[in-house]
């Protein structure tokens, strides 16, 4: 009995340090511009309006919405490659974007003891640097950033923050309006399947409206 007992203790902590190793999240992020003089029509048109990250400490999936259609993204941990699933009237498209982490003017940060609360949990607040600019954000702690390449310093996930006259010119109020650990059912991790693989040229020549 005492035996029996003792590997099911062995067997009730090793699935205790998987379940805390997954550090699942859920987030959903509201974008709002401002100040848009410096960008095209066309491109207006392709700013996100929001976006569903979610994820562990193996793989973080992104899912955007611009314009009339969506695009799911994907990355793994200290990966500076993501790939993108677009799905356009059927047409299922694959590209993997790789960032060269020297050209991304990424961010600067110092950390503070303040925070916000989100759904009722609160996030951390570091000051974000740049240049001569200084600029709030509220991030969810160890978890993987490659979906902001220029936060690539943060020691977490951006999810609420403000740049003023940084990206392209514009003004950007990004905010979290949903956080939770637990991910729902309809959001799956596995590898989407069914896709064509092409090059960030190909795609830029059959849409339009990515830049160099």
């Amino acid at each position: 009995m005492v035996r029996y007992f003792g590997i099911m203790g062995i067997l009730l902590c090793a699935f205790c340090t998987t379940a805390q190793e997954t550090n699942s999240f859920f987030v959903t992020i509201k974008y709002d511009y401002k100040k848009l003089d410096s960008v095209s029509t066309m491109q207006q048109q392709f700013l996100p309006k929001e976006a569903i990250v979610w994820g562990n400490d193996t793989v973080m999936y992104q899912r955007l919405k611009m314009g009339m259609f969506e695009v799911l993204r994907r990355a793994t941990p200290n990966s500076d490659s993501i790939d993108h699933y677009i799905n356009i009237f059927g047409n299922k498209i694959l590209y993997r974007e790789v960032y060269e982490m020297d050209s991304v003017n990424t961010f600067d940060f110092k950390y503070t003891e303040k925070t916000n609360k989100v759904d009722g949990k609160p996030l951390p607040m570091a000051i974000g640097l740049y240049k001569n600019r200084k600029f709030p954000v509220f991030y969810i702690p160890n978890q993987g950033n490659q979906f902001f390449p220029r936060f690539k310093k943060l020691k977490g996930m951006p999810v609420q923050y403000k740049l003023e006259g940084i990206q392209e010119g514009m003004d950007v109020l990004v905010y979290a309006k949903q956080y939770q650990e637990a991910i729902p059912e309809e959001y799956s991790l596995a590898t989407p399947e069914g896709y064509n693989l092409k090059t960030r040229t190909e795609v830029r020549d059959m849409f339009g409206f990515f830049s160099e």
